[in-house]
């Protein structure tokens, strides 16, 4: 909360953003975040936690800002979750978010750490892969994504990608 604060208060620039600041401890994550960026922690290739993202409404995340409809650093969710070795943590923008399904995502890592345990070591390739898999998904005008799936439960009818940031940050805990 205190690098979130002083980021925000130092800021004096316009403009408005999502946030999410994840730190790795020995046996936990500790992030603090606003809106509709997050993470995901893998364990033996399933997804063991996601962060619920925060939003006013459809598609309208909360966002830190200078401006009349943002919001301040005391909305932002403070978490701490156990990991251990072995464990993958997925940092993700919303752009990943709306354009991979968990089970994607999942298949994803799996794939690349079967291909690491080969190797021993790990590599950023894995966050080269999911990137270009959410990028090439969100410029298809046929497929189902999450956010496609997220429009038909508030009564929008869309097929397809979205267009958006699309980040991705990893970090595999490794085994002794």
């Amino acid at each position: 909360m205190e690098v979130l604060n002083d980021a925000y208060f130092n800021t004096k620039c316009q403009g408005s953003s999502t946030v999410c600041i994840l730190t790795i401890t020995c046996d936990k994550v500790h992030v603090v975040n606003v809106g509709d960026s997050g993470f995901v922690v893998i364990r033996d290739g399933l997804i063991v936690y996601k962060l619920e993202i925060q939003q006013k409404g459809f598609n309208s995340p909360f966002q830190l800002g200078n401006e009349e409809k943002s919001y301040y650093p005391s909305v932002a969710q403070e978490i701490k979750v156990p990991v251990k070795r072995g464990y993958v943590i997925v940092m993700e923008s919303d752009g990943l978010f709306d354009n991979v399904h968990d089970y994607e995502l999942e298949k994803l890592v799996c794939h690349e750490l079967v291909d690491l345990r080969k190797l021993g070591t790990f590599s950023q390739m894995l966050e080269q892969k999911i990137v270009e898999y959410a990028m090439q998904n969100s410029e298809s005008k046929t497929i189902c994504t999450p956010f496609a799936g997220e429009c038909s439960k508030v009564g929008k009818r869309r097929v397809g990608g979205k267009h958006d940031d699309i980040t991705a940050i990893v970090a595999h805990i490794l085994p002794l």
